[in-house]
């Protein structure tokens, strides 16, 4: 998986548009469908007042699993999308924490 830049990616387009090398029409659809597409990688900030004591929370990405497949309980697999950015498919169960791959730590429901 590669993560680009929406934003610039965004502005190329503007530029080949105003270029000519693209339809204004054709330049809005591709918009649209930047704008379509989730962001990778969400989450969210605690706020204090000195950089190290601000915690990054990352909330996981649910992972599609097939109809006849176990799950343990009632917990639903989800995937570490700072491990799916550089192409490691690794599985948590989302209850916080953080992950044991690469120790990002995990949001669970909205709670801190």
């Amino acid at each position: 998986m590669r993560l680009i830049d929406a934003e610039q990616f965004k502005e190329y387009i503007t530029a080949e548009a105003c270029l000519g090398n693209i339809s204004s029409e054709n330049a809005n659809n591709i918009m649209k469908l930047i704008d379509y597409q989730r962001t990778m990688i969400s989450g969210e900030l605690k706020e204090a007042e000195l950089a190290y004591q601000k915690i990054p929370k990352i909330t996981p990405t649910s992972v599609e699993i097939e109809p006849n497949w176990n799950k343990i309980g009632n917990d639903t697999i989800y995937s570490c999308p700072v491990c799916a950015a550089v192409g490691n498919s690794y599985q948590i169960v989302e209850r916080g924490g953080n992950c044991p791959a690469c120790g990002v730590n995990i949001r669970c429901n909205n709670k801190n």
